[in-house]
């Protein structure tokens, strides 16, 4: 299969998980709100966001276990790859297993919950603990995303991937239909999961080269935590963004104002999610590229993927702002009301987002987490903090502008620093996004005069 081909399969599969995605968040969210009530779903969102971090934190393992083999994989050092996959397998098992076993008997033996205003929802240690579980299949299944990287079939994993999704989104919808709460759908994202790692793992095991063997090794687990606790520090920025910033509105505006954030959120991220397209249709190639000493194809990919990505935000946001209040309206069915200026703020740091969002890649693919991560670390604490004080005087219009903050921040440093990494200038990366415009645009006039 030709590069344009695997690009175009890796959008395609794209479009189909995000549309899942999509689905489940703008489709499930009226039917809690219809079946559950604002108060009772704001519950839901705060223990659910909890498990979210807490079964991330391998310390990075996975993410870097995938990386760092399909470099060795590139070099054809399979054994090495076969140990850095087989190592945190092993790590993640043994991580998970004694976190669960440690909720559980906090459950058991009578501690009270960490937050007491889960009045609704009862009793909250059966349903945190099963949610918690379920996030560990998926974690199991990302050091084998290597093998699929490698052979050249990332599409076909992002869709075995996204099953778990439609199963999950599927499971979700008929239990909360048939009057099931809390309890039951944590169920039945469990079992979505589970069905999901066990087909994943079995495909997966047929790529692996068997032949050359791997081991479970110490040494290569302390090189995976280095790398590791950088990837790691993505889960904590993101959990201070999303979780955290959720408590923080559940804090200075009720669980109904942690509801209203994150419904508005959810929609306004919708345009986050196409931009998502981009990133993971280049991030494989660019991944071999970088893995194969192929600079100049990285430079291409990249300098490609970010120029999309501006260009998709753009009329995004300006349809966010301007048809946005509408949809969000008859999408909570008017339960919640979010003043125009909070709109103009959600769009503006969608476009911040194209920005940097699709540059992140490279940092990923070359294994150098540390300094994009630690720079998302300070700037959602720094958001987070703004939110705190700005909600507390403007409501949700305070939070929105915190999101922008975070946004503005990363947008400045990050494209910078994938510039250096690919050993690139802002003057040769603007040219060649120049070069690729142009080109595309003759490339339309041409098909437009043929048609005519």
């Amino acid at each position: 299969m030709t590069r344009k081909r695997r690009l175009a399969a890796n959008f395609s599969v794209g479009m189909y998980s995000k549309s899942l995605i999509l689905a489940r968040q703008l489709a499930i969210v009226p039917l809690f709100i219809s079946a559950w009530g604002p108060e009772y779903f704001g519950e839901w969102l705060l223990i659910s966001s909890i498990p979210s971090f807490l079964a991330m934190s391998n310390l990075g393992v996975g993410t870097s276990a995938a990386t760092r083999a399909v470099l060795a994989l590139g070099a054809q050092n399979y054994r090495e790859a076969n140990s850095l996959c087989l190592t945190a397998i092993v790590f993640i098992a043994l991580f998970g297993g004694p976190l669960l076993l440690a909720v559980a008997s906090l459950a058991l033996l009578g501690f009270q919950f960490p937050v007491s205003s889960f009045e609704l929802l009862g009793a909250p240690w059966p349903v945190f603990l099963i949610l918690l579980g379920s996030v560990f299949p998926t974690q199991l299944c990302a050091p084998l995303e290597a093998y699929w990287i490698h052979g050249q079939r990332a599409a076909a994993s992002s869709m075995i991937l996204s099953t778990q999704v439609a199963v999950e989104l599927v499971v979700t919808a008929a239990v909360v239909a048939s009057g099931g709460m809390a309890f039951a759908v944590s169920i039945g994202i469990l079992f979505s999961k589970l069905s999901c790692l066990v087909l994943y793992a079995v495909l997966s095991f047929s790529m692996v080269n068997r032949g050359a063997g791997a081991t479970v090794s110490f040494g290569v687990l302390s090189k995976l935590l280095v790398s590791g606790i950088g990837f790691q520090l993505s889960a904590v920025w993101q959990a201070i963004l999303f979780q955290g910033t959720l408590w923080v509105a559940a804090l200075t505006l009720g669980t109904t104002g942690a509801a209203k954030w994150g419904t508005l959120r959810t929609l306004c991220r919708t345009g986050n999610q196409v931009l998502t397209l981009v990133n993971q249709s280049i991030a494989p190639e660019l991944q071999n590229a970088i893995a194969k000493d192929e600079v100049g194809l990285a430079r291409e990919l990249h300098s490609a993927g970010v120029m999309v990505s501006i260009v998709l935000s753009v009329p995004m946001a300006i349809a966010l702002s301007l048809f946005g209040p509408m949809v969000y309206e008859v999408w909570t069915k008017g339960m919640f009301s979010v003043p125009p200026f909070a709109w103009w703020l959600m769009s503006l740091s969608l476009v911040l987002h194209s920005f940097w969002w699709t540059s992140s890649v490279v940092h990923r693919a070359s294994n150098r987490p540390w300094r994009i991560n630690s720079l998302g670390v300070a700037s959602a604490a720094c958001s987070a903090f703004c939110m705190y004080y700005l909600s507390m005087a403007f409501g949700v219009s305070g939070l929105a502008t915190g999101l922008v903050v975070f946004e503005l921040i990363m947008a400045v440093f990050v494209l910078q620093s994938s510039l250096r990494i690919l050993g690139d200038t802002l003057q040769q990366f603007c040219c060649r996004c120049t070069g690729i415009a142009s080109s595309a645009i003759r490339t339309s006039k041409l098909l437009s005069r043929g048609k005519s």
